[in-house]
């Protein structure tokens, strides 16, 4: 009951800042993805803790923050004909991100309190979750409609091969969304049916191997839902 409970409110939650993202302002969509971000950073650290020394939590704030900071000076001072996808800001956030890595490996080398592993532990809480999630930025500075969802802003050239410009941007911010919403359905659906082996006891003593099929499974359904 409580996991349905918390799954209706976030779905409420998603659909509104999608809504507001779309017919608005997209800087609220950028917002609630670095929450997201910064929410998923500290669940990774205290996850690790069971196994390492915890990584350093506000070094991770920072590298999100700094590293956005870039990626969004970078997409407000490029020409969109020049580079419609984004590219030069994502260059921008590779570097940056790259740079915030070497300078928490350096200081956490250099510091006294500091281990080993503490080092490991934050560079990988550094590619997992933050640097995968910063995807779910990137698609929001995608060519598409300036408001609105689905075909709202799409260019069809009849006289061309049956050619056209796809919303790219709210394609695939509800791809990201509905896959993701689907794995995690059918993650807990197949694992509560079917139970089995434990996937990785020590962190999460309820996720199965059952369970994580199942959600690959349901991030393809959800991905061909949209498609």
């Amino acid at each position: 009951k409580n996991r349905f409970f918390f799954g209706m409110i976030m779905f409420l939650i998603c659909v509104g800042v999608l809504f507001l993202t779309f017919y608005f302002y997209g800087l609220i969509y950028d917002i609630f993805i670095l929450i997201l971000m910064i929410c998923a950073a500290y669940e990774m650290s205290n996850a690790l803790a069971y196994k390492f020394e915890k990584p350093g939590f506000a070094m991770q704030v920072l590298t999100i923050l700094v590293s956005y900071a870039a990626f969004k000076t970078v997409s407000l001072l490029s020409d969109p004909e020049e580079d419609p996808y984004g590219f030069h800001a994502i260059v921008a956030y590779s570097i940056v991100f790259l740079l915030m890595c070497v300078f928490i490996f350096v200081a956490n080398m250099a510091s006294s309190r500091r281990t080993g592993e503490s080092v490991i532990a934050s560079l990988f809480c550094m590619m997992y979750p933050v640097a995968i999630m910063f995807f779910m930025l990137a698609v929001n500075h995608l060519p598409g409609a300036e408001e609105g969802l689905a075909f709202t802003g799409w260019d069809y050239y009849a006289g061309e091969g049956d050619a056209f410009t796809p919303n790219y941007r709210a394609v695939a911010i509800v791809m990201t969304f509905t896959a993701a919403s689907m794995s995690d359905i059918m993650a807990f659906a197949v694992g509560s049916a079917f139970r089995g082996p434990k996937f990785a006891p020590m962190i999460s003593p309820k996720k199965t191997i059952s369970g994580a099929i199942g959600g690959f499974i349901g991030g393809v359904m959800g991905g061909a839902i949209v498609f």
